[in-house]
């Protein structure tokens, strides 16, 4: 038990009823990965680690889809031209096109 949430499934919700996953990243054989991201899934379309600083995952096919064409209010833009907005990695990476140009880009 955390003290912010109850246990569930390795993920703890917190008062926002947003599930906090661990381990998404942490490198592992291709089933194991698989099996993380099921989990999440299965949780909520979109969960929170703290992993690499604290990212938000959207974990289904659908919701994935709307946050992309939501470009309005959920932007890909890049905030630091080195890094990317929506592929976590520690070091500098090239411009992910399309998915980090926002319309009408």
């Amino acid at each position: 038990m955390h003290e912010d949430g109850d246990q569930v499934a390795g993920a703890r919700l917190e008062r926002v009823g947003a599930p906090v996953v661990t381990d998404m990243f942490t490198t592992c054989p291709r089933a194991d990965s698989d099996v993380r991201w099921a989990r999440a899934r299965a949780l909520a379309p979109v969960v929170y680690t703290e992993e690499l600083g604290g990212l938000w995952l959207v974990t289904r096919y659908d919701e994935v889809r709307d946050a992309f064409r939501d470009w309005e209010r959920l932007s890909s833009a890049r905030t630091d031209p080195a890094l990317s907005s929506i592929s976590p990695t520690a070091g500098p990476v090239p411009l992910l096109v399309p998915e980090e140009l926002d319309p009408p880009d």
